[in-house]
């Protein structure tokens, strides 16, 4: 075994400990993860076909016994089996049939034809062997399953009460954020990586920006920063994709666009506005910046001004036993005694991590309850989207340590200028 892997497996050992901890507390006999986060979090492995298509839920799934020294088994479609092996470590890997040919160049040659032919997409029924099997061998056939059942497909619910008929499943949604929500080393990392290339992408739009700009041209230019940073450095080989939601503009500028304009060309004194990130080893990171084309209009610097204030005040708040609420509460009234008495936003940041909506709980939310643990890490925003002034967006990802919040990201967070063309 590499030193790599041992290192992995480590990782991965420690995660499966806190689950099977949650598992105890709760007095549940196994985990079935099923959404694309979680299947990565206790394997180690990242189906693309899991996190990239919806309708995919329901056909990866890990059973992670109570009983330690029973392996997770890993049940993928044979397309992805090879992979899962290599990723999934300290598990048994449990295939069954997909549409995808993975015989090889000799084996298809074979005179005699054989082989089972396979479905046109997948069959129910080969998911539920495998299932039964995992389920059997780790003796939780008819006890209590924790499992995603906010998210679980009703037909697989119908399948785990074929399978386990005397099992109560139960819904460990809320104790698998709790636990994803304080990140290992290797999980920081990753993070830190797709901030970093995410931050490429908006520099290199930002420096191409200028009178004439569209929004199609600034998301083309992100991508083109990313892929240009990629190469540079083996923390990225784990990238895999990248979002941006630009915003361009004066008046009617809001999310996406000037009124919606994809071919709106950017003025003089119009803001750029960047929401985005990218993924690197299933790791999506959430950030952004607002540039200006020529000097900003009083109203916009002023505003800007007071966002970064109160986005400075909520950060200051992110220490260990700190309640997650008063950085919201810090920055709310800040806004509202500075001249904004009906700014409201429902919350000023989240944690993120494997979901592919990157927004996960907790909130930085008037009504969360919880506190700030040691290594935690979100992403801390304090946008405005009005459609007159155009929109901005000041957030970072920030790193909750016993010496104070940690900034993941580096760019500065002033009124950017751009016009190089």
């Amino acid at each position: 075994m590499s030193v790599g892997t041992k290192a992995a497996l480590a990782d991965r050992e420690v995660i499966r400990g806190h689950i099977r901890h949650m598992l105890d507390e709760r007095d549940l006999d196994a985990y079935i993860a099923v959404t694309p986060s979680n299947v990565a979090y206790v394997s180690g492995f990242v189906s693309y076909f899991l996190s990239t298509w919806w309708r995919m839920i329901g056909t990866v799934f890990v059973v992670l016994s109570r009983d330690e020294a029973q392996a997770p088994v890993v049940i993928a479609g044979d397309a992805e089996a090879e992979g899962a092996t290599r990723a999934a470590v300290g598990c048994r890997v449990a295939d069954y049939p997909m549409w995808v040919e993975t015989r090889n160049f000799r084996e298809i040659q074979d005179a005699d034809g054989s082989g089972t032919l396979r479905p046109s997409q997948w069959r129910q029924a080969d998911i539920e062997v495998r299932l039964t099997e995992a389920i059997g061998t780790l003796g939780a056939r008819a006890g209590r399953i924790g499992t995603d059942l906010r998210f679980l497909p009703y037909q697989t619910v119908e399948s785990l009460h074929r399978i386990a008929p005397g099992a109560e499943l139960v819904d460990v949604t809320d104790e698998m954020y709790r636990i994803r929500s304080v990140k290992h080393p290797f999980e920081i990392a990753r993070l830190a990586a797709a901030a970093e290339l995410a931050e490429a992408g908006m520099s290199h739009a930002a420096e191409l920006a200028g009178t004439g700009t569209t929004v199609n041209e600034v998301r083309a230019h992100f991508a083109e920063g990313v892929a240009r940073k990629v190469p540079t450095d083996p923390r990225f080989a784990g990238y895999s994709e990248l979002w941006v939601i630009p915003g361009l503009g004066g008046p009617g500028a809001a999310i996406a666009g000037a009124s919606g304009d994809d071919e709106y060309r950017m003025q003089v004194g119009d803001l750029l506005k960047f929401d985005c990130g990218t993924t690197v080893d299933g790791y999506r990171s959430d950030h952004g910046r607002t540039f200006v084309l020529g000097t900003p209009a009083p109203d916009v610097e002023r505003l800007y001004a007071d966002l970064t204030e109160a986005h400075r005040r909520a950060v200051a708040e992110m220490r260990p036993g700190n309640r997650i609420a008063a950085a919201y509460h810090v920055a709310a009234d800040y806004m509202r005694t500075s001249g904004y008495p009906s700014y409201r936003r429902g919350h000023f940041g989240h944690s993120l991590g494997l979901d592919t909506f990157h927004e996960e709980w907790p909130f930085i939310a008037p009504d969360e309850s919880d506190v700030f643990r040691s290594d935690m890490v979100f992403a801390v925003e304090t946008p405005f989207y009005g459609s007159d002034l155009g929109a901005i967006m000041i957030e970072d990802l920030v790193h909750v340590t016993a010496d104070g919040p940690r900034f993941l990201t580096s760019l500065p967070r002033t009124l950017m200028s751009v016009g190089g063309r």
